[in-house]
Parts: C-alpha cells; sequence; structure tokens
C-alpha cells in the first residue's frame, strides 16, 4: 500500500517495543516523504505507549452516518451508553468506571459538563477528527484528570498544508449531513476553517410495552459546528490557536412508553484554547497553555411533559457552565536516560440553574463555584537498554463554594502511578500500579434540580489499580497492516463511589456509599493477509462487583456493563489502478457483539445479548479527488438497548459523497 504520511506517523510501530521518551517535540521544519509501508498497529496511545492504549485513525471514522458513540463501540475495554439516534445524548466509560470517572478531551479541552461530569459524545465532531486515542486505566501526564478508568482524546486535523474538502451524506430516519473545511499552511504556519451541519428525524420503530410498533416522536435534532485551528512560528517557539463553537437543538424524549410532544432541548458550547511553546535549551520546553470552555443548555417544556418531574417550576429549565484553565508546563531531559516534565495548573469553574428562566428578573436557583490548583510532575529513567522506570506524582486542591467566599481545600486528592517498560525485540510490555480520585462535581455536591438535591458533605471517589499488559507488532512487507496483538489485565478496587438514593420524602440525594472491585482482560489483534486484506479483533472481559460493605442485595454485578464484548471485523482494500475514473475500491464489515446487562442494581432488569453486524464500501474517482462511501448499520435489524426503555436505531443506510484536493 502506498501512502504519504509523516516520518513520526511511521515510528509510531517501533514505539510498541520501545522504552517511552518525553522527548520535546520538534522546533524546526518537519520532513515529508513517500513511503511505502503498513499503517502503525493501532493497540498503542501515541502520548504515551507505556500504558494501555489504542488508536483509532482516520480510515476507521470516515464512514458515513458514523457518530463518535459508535466509532468507541469497536474499541477495547470502552463501554457507551446511548439513547438515541443522531444527536441524542451518549457517554463513554472505560474499564468499568462511570462516565464521571473518564475525562474526555476534544483538541485537548477537557469537556466534561459540571453537573453530571459526564461528557455527552453526540457532540463531538467526526469529519473534523484526524484520531481518537484511548487510554485504559492509566491517562497519560498531558490529562489533568487522570481519571479511574482511563482517558479520551479526540484529536482534530493540525493545519499543515493546503486542502480543501467539501462533503455531504445522507440516510435513514430522515438523517442529513454536510461538512467543508479548508486548510492552508505548512511546516512553520497553518490555519484550518471548518463548518458542518446534520439534521436528522429519528422517526425510527420501536416495540412498545403493550407488544405494538410504534415510532419515535419528537426526537429530530439539528447540529451545527463551527472549527478554527491556527498555529504559528516565531523563531524557535510555536502558538496554536483552536476556537470552535457548537449549537444543538433537539426534541427532549422521556422514555419509550411515555412520548413527549413539545418539549425541546437546546445546547450551545463555545471553547478555546491557545498554547504556546518554546525550547530552553538542550532537551527542555516550556510550554504556556490557556483553555476556556462555556455552555448553555436549555429544557423548553411549555405542557409541563417533564419539568414536574424534575420537580422544577415553570417551562424551561436552564444551565449554565463556565471553565477556564491556565497551565504551565515544562519538560527536560538529563543526559541520554532521565526525562522529567513537571506542570502547574489553576482552573476556575461555575455552574448556573436558572428553574424559571422564562420570567425576566429570577435569578439563578443555584450559583456554585469551583477553584481547583494541580500540580504534577513525572519522571522515566533508562535503568537498561531494555527497560525504562516511570512514576507520576499530583496533587489537586479543590475549593467550592455557593457564595463569593473561598476557604482552604474542601478537598486534596493526591495521585500517583509507579511502573515500567520494557523491550525484548518485538515484543514489549509494562506494568503500572497507581492511586486516582475524582472529585464530586458540582451538580453532584449542590443538587441539579428540586428533586435531586445536591451534599456538600461528598467525599473524592477514589480507586487503586493494577496494569500490566504485553505487546507484540511485526511488519509484514506489502501488507495493509502489521501483524500486532496486545494482552493486557487489570484489577482495580475503588472506593467512596457516589450513588444516587431515593428518601422517604421523595426526593434523591447523592452519597458516597459503594465500594467496587473489578478486573478484567482485554485482547487487540489484526493483521494484513493476501496483499490486499486485513483482519482484526477486539475484545472484553470484565467482572464488575459491588463491594459495598452491608450490600443487603443478593445481586452484586454492576449494572449497564457487559461482562462480554467482540468486535472482530474484516476489510479489502484493491490495488492503485491507474485510471483516470476509478483509483481504488475498498470494503468492510464488523460485529459487534455484547453479553446481557443488568438494568438495575437488583439485577431484575436484563438487558438481552445483542449482536449488529455493520457493512461499509468505498470508492476513490477522479484522479483521487471524489471520494463515494456507503454505509448499513445492523444489517440484519437485531433489536438494541443501551438503557431500559430507550430504543436504538435498528437498519440504516447511508451514504456519502465527498470532493477533496490537496494533501491532509
Amino acid at each position: 500500500m502506498r501512502a504519504r504520511v509523516r516520518v513520526g506517523a511511521v515510528a509510531a510501530l517501533t514505539s510498541l517495543h520501545a522504552p517511552a521518551r518525553a522527548e520535546p517535540p520538534p522546533s524546526g521544519p518537519v520532513a515529508e516523504v513517500e513511503v511505502h509501508g503498513a499503517r502503525p498497529a493501532p493497540a498503542v496511545g501515541p502520548l504515551d505507549p507505556g500504558v494501555a492504549g489504542s488508536t483509532l485513525r482516520r480510515p476507521e471514522l470516515e464512514r458515513p452516518g458514523l457518530t463518535a458513540p459508535e466509532a468507541l463501540r469497536t474499541a477495547v475495554g470502552v463501554a457507551v451508553t446511548e439513547t438515541g439516534g443522531l444527536g441524542a445524548a451518549s457517554t463513554a466509560s472505560i474499564r468499568g468506571a462511570t462516565a464521571a470517572e473518564t475525562p474526555v478531551y476534544l483538541g485537548g479541552v477537557r469537556i466534561n459538563d459540571d453537573v453530571a461530569g459526564a461528557a455527552d459524545l453526540s457532540t463531538l465532531p467526526l469529519w473534523l477528527v484526524d484520531r481518537v486515542e484511548v487510554y485504559r486505566g492509566n491517562a497519560p501526564f498531558e490529562a489533568d484528570r487522570l481519571g479511574i478508568g482511563g482517558a479520551l482524546f479526540f484529536q482534530p486535523f493540525r493545519p499543515r498544508s493546503t486542502r480543501l474538502a467539501v462533503g455531504a451524506s445522507a440516510g435513514s430516519y430522515g438523517s442529513e449531513a454536510a461538512h467543508a473545511l479548508g486548510t492552508v499552511g505548512n511546516a512553520e504556519r497553518g490555519l484550518l476553517v471548518g463548518a458542518s451541519y446534520a439534521a436528522a428525524k429519528n422517526d425510527y420503530a420501536f416495540t412498545a410495552n403493550d407488544g405494538h410498533t410504534e415510532h419515535w416522536q419528537n426526537a429530530d435534532a439539528t447540529l451545527v459546528d463551527l472549527w478554527l485551528i491556527g498555529r504559528t512560528t516565531a523563531g524557535k517557539a510555536t502558538v496554536d490557536v483552536m476556537l470552535n463553537h457548537f449549537d444543538r437543538e433537539q426534541g427532549a424524549v422521556r422514555l419509550a412508553s411515555v412520548q413527549t410532544y413539545d418539549a425541546r432541548k437546546s445546547l450551545t458550547r463555545t471553547l478555546g484554547a491557545v498554547t504556546g511553546r518554546v525550547p530552553l535549551g538542550a532537551g527542555a520546553t516550556l510550554e504556556l497553555r490557556t483553555n476556556a470552555l462555556f455552555a448553555t443548555s436549555a429544557l423548553d417544556d411549555p405542557r409541563h411533559e417533564i419539568l414536574p418531574a424534575l420537580g422544577a417550576p415553570g417551562a424551561r429549565l436552564e444551565q449554565r457552565g463556565e471553565r477556564v484553565e491556565q497551565e504551565a508546563a515544562a519538560r527536560a531531559s538529563f543526559g541520554e536516560s532521565t526525562r522529567a516534565r513537571v506542570a502547574v495548573q489553576a482552573s476556575s469553574e461555575r455552574l448556573r440553574r436558572y428553574e424559571s428562566a422564562e420570567v425576566h428578573g429570577i435569578g439563578p436557583a443555584l450559583d456554585a463555584e469551583r477553584v481547583t490548583a494541580r500540580v504534577a510532575g513525572s519522571a522515566e529513567h533508562d535503568v537498561a537498554r531494555w527497560l525504562a522506570v516511570r512514576a507520576l506524582l499530583a496533587l489537586e486542591c479543590h475549593s467550592t463554594s455557593t457564595g463569593p467566599a473561598f476557604g482552604a481545600c474542601n478537598s486534596l486528592d493526591p495521585v500517583a502511578r509507579f511502573g515500567g517498560h520494557w523491550r525484548a525485540g518485538e515484543l514489549s510490555g509494562f506494568v503500572a500500579l497507581g492511586r486516582y480520585a475524582r472529585p464530586p462535581t458540582l451538580g453532584e455536591l449542590y443538587g441539579t434540580s428540586a428533586v435531586v438535591v445536591g451534599n456538600p458533605a461528598l467525599v473524592s471517589e477514589s480507586g487503586v489499580t493494577l496494569d500490566a499488559g504485553v505487546r507484540f507488532a511485526h511488519a509484514l512487507p506489502r501488507e495493509q497492516r502489521p501483524l500486532y496483538a496486545t494482552v493486557s489485565g487489570y484489577a482495580r478496587r475503588s472506593e467512596d463511589l457516589v450513588t444516587f438514593v431515593l428518601s422517604s420524602q421523595g426526593y434523591v440525594r447523592p452519597e458516597n456509599m459503594e465500594a467496587a472491585r473489578v478486573l478484567g482482560l482485554e485482547l487487540e489483534a489484526g493483521s494484513g493477509f493476501g496483499r490486499y486484506f486485513a483482519a482484526d479483533l477486539a475484545l472484553t472481559l470484565m467482572d464488575f462487583r459491588n463491594q459495598t460493605p452491608g450490600w443487603a442485595l443478593a445481586n452484586d454485578i454492576y449494572p449497564y456493563h457487559s461482562r462480554l464484548v467482540a468486535a472482530p471485523g474484516v476489510s479489502a482494500i484493491s490495488p492503485t489502478l491507474e485510471s483516470h475514473w476509478l483509483n481504488q475500491a475498498s470494503l468492510g464489515a464488523r460485529l459487534v457483539y455484547q453479553s446481557n446487562r443488568y438494568g438495575d442494581l437488583a439485577g431484575l432488569a436484563v438487558i438481552p445479548e445483542q449482536a449488529s453486524f455493520d457493512l461499509d464500501a468505498a470508492v476513490l474517482l477522479l484522479d483521487r479527488t471524489l471520494w463515494l462511501r456507503g454505509r448499513v448499520s445492523d444489517l440484519f435489524d437485531a433489536k438494541r438497548y443501551d438503557v431500559v426503555g430507550f430504543p436504538l436505531p435498528g437498519r440504516s443506510a447511508f451514504v456519502s459523497l465527498e470532493v477533496r484536493s490537496g494533501s491532509p
């Protein structure tokens, strides 16, 4: 296979069996060359190959109608929870952690909200994403929250050349989308401007509680996404700028058995980041970064179909979240065998809730703020040519208040990770022991409504993880992919988990009361064969047990987590053709199987096992300028549910057309 890629991308294959080195980024131009060879193996995370990780690259994200939740369903160790079709809320968790315990980053900015702590995957723009990095169990140093289960990084394109791409797609249940992307630049500076529009009726059929077929109502969604990414250099220093504005308007559905008709939801999110890097000398770099995120979500309920159940007066509920972060980080090398990094960070988060926002002049029912200070450091030392040991330490101070005054730390959370990374030819491995913590969200501390009240006495959730794995990678000449395999196992003990308890007065209150033990085994493997074919397999085995002292229920298996998830896939790509009309063609198929899951803590409700089969095809036309793609999701129309009462779309078909000029 012939591909135009950066030298650094090709080197990612060799990083599978070499000690991870935190080298400073190159300060000069990066040469581009034509290479012939296989793509890097996906069973590694580029930010830290010394921990369990995977990478979903651009070819896996380009299928028409594909959303971020669907893409992550095939990733090892990741559990996705959806509540409907396009635009419906969806979250991800890693290795049995909750969505609130799994930080999600978009271009380096954490997008988890201040209410429930989870990140909504439906807001993530796959049309602009170059790759998705999944770090399981241990997050890289770049994460400001190490995460009890790990972290997800969605990395957008960076402008380094002149390129133009315009695309459109259409599909089942009234879905339609369009995007435009333009870049100009070189190795020293660049600019990217992009915009997208997506909409769907989401009027798919489902089986109601009484057994008859109904169609989802008031589930339509419209999404608009605007992006600007820039990069420039001044001498040896570089500055990166990223701006994004996202709008979503949709119907507000409840359960499958209780339709709504006029309730509507909206979300507006604006985020930005400015990063500056300057070399300080041989092997040393200073980085300054400022992030800001502003989000407003609103629920309009003119018929009072939803808000009375939440105990909110009026016909509108609005929540506004803000977060501003400032970070200074440095990295340095001491000789050829020792590397170190240090970071100091300060952030401010604010959450305001307006329960009668349609009445002019009424102030917020909740106005809470959190100030966080964090210092982190890491060191890595090569004990031998084949072995590197590493340590990471961080201390976080969180001060929260509903008034203007802030006192001492409400919580002081030390986190740490110690481990090693070894290599022996084409084999490599890692082991890590870590302690992690998650502070309660502002919504958990101070409530999200009159029905879901807060608990200011909550303490941080914490966990201890032991993680180990072995990787193998072998380049196969003239094949699409190398032969690769990764096996990792882990054990985690978590305490003070936040759970919501229904009181005798009828309101719900969060409490620190649960403890859990998780054991897991993960396999990720693949290979090219027959020159034009490739196969891969992602396998996740997990045992998630409730170990809360005095647990009264006979069932101790946590709900919503499948104990077995398997995702095998095959693909084929034709040789490059010299024809002006047809240049290349590809075909792919993937099965995703999930074992059954409990739908409640008692184990009385069971979400049955489910399997979906996807088929996709693509052709490259007109001197490599026109991509025509098609995809059928859930080809055999299997019934799928993620949460009890929320059916997912059945068989769906999508087609897309994209015109490109220039190289990425």
